[in-house]
């Protein structure tokens, strides 16, 4: 008896709270609405044109962090045009954070040694690669980014072999997220 009752009053205070609805109409709501939408759309042409160079996977992966800040202003919009979107690139953000999170000490050690490899290095620009993005058959993403990768080796050297290896890992999952390769 006592459970039953334990369990009747659980019900009633989960029925009893209130759901708290995002704030959709203020001022404030609505350009963190307009701001969000302007960085989901950029990340869809972005990903649209296969980025070619650093630099636009830099941009990416910084509007990522804007991008993850957004779920509120999504749940407002409720606009099925783009909740595909929405959902494939909250995945891709998810997943590559750490590019801009976890890195950031190592691309320090990185942009203080000014290497050869660290200045010039952009692994999504080679004829090679953007020949790779446009093949229908797909390689598997385990044989791009090497050891034998400089930015990889001196990754390892300044970070350690684990920041190294996770490095490797991202820089394969953007290449997947870039439809460059494909998990086999």
């Amino acid at each position: 008896m006592l459970l039953h009752l334990f369990f009747g009053w659980s019900i009633l205070i989960v029925l009893g709270k209130s759901v708290e609805k995002p704030d959709c109409e203020s001022e404030q709501a609505v350009l963190t609405m307009l701001n969000c939408t302007a960085t989901l759309l950029e990340m869809i042409e972005t990903t649209n044109t296969h980025p070619t160079d650093h630099q636009q996977m830099k941009m990416y992966l910084e509007d990522c962090e804007h991008f993850l800040s957004c779920d509120q202003s999504y749940q407002c919009q409720n606009n099925t045009k783009y909740s595909e979107d929405i959902k494939n690139h909250k995945t891709k953000c998810t997943a590559n954070i750490f590019i801009l999170k976890e890195f950031r000490d190592c691309e320090a050690k990185l942009r203080a040694s000014n290497t050869t490899c660290y200045q010039d290095y952009n692994p999504f620009s080679t004829d090679e690669m953007i020949a790779r993005m446009v093949k229908e058959e797909k390689e598997d993403c385990g044989r791009f980014f090497m050891e034998d990768d400089c930015m990889i080796k001196e990754t390892m050297k300044m970070c350690g072999k684990k920041q190294g290896a996770r490095y490797q890992k991202e820089l394969r999952n953007l290449a997947k997220a870039f439809k460059i390769c494909d998990n086999k």
